[in-house]
């Protein structure tokens, strides 16, 4: 059970940063949207796999990585006027 929380935490700590950065600077520039989409999907596909096997520690850390994630990828949408 810990060697999940560890693990989620870890890329969770990753994307927290990267989002700090942006909030920051209020700059997107050297982040690839190509690849937040491909991570958010696998992430997503570990939250759901997580939720099948009611694993806390999969689905706990995966969630914030989502928000996280969703945040960073706002910022690139709007930063990139693609929306």
């Amino acid at each position: 059970m810990i060697f999940p929380i560890i693990a989620g935490s870890l890329g969770s700590i990753a994307h927290i940063i990267q989002a700090g950065k942006i909030y920051a600077t209020d700059e997107s520039a050297g982040i690839s949207l190509t690849s937040l989409l491909l991570v958010f999907g696998i992430i997503s596909s570990w939250l759901i796999y997580g939720i099948r096997i009611n694993n806390k520690g999969i689905w706990i850390t995966h969630s914030i990585s989502i928000l996280v994630l969703s945040y960073i990828i706002y910022k690139k949408v709007k930063h990139e006027n693609i929306i």
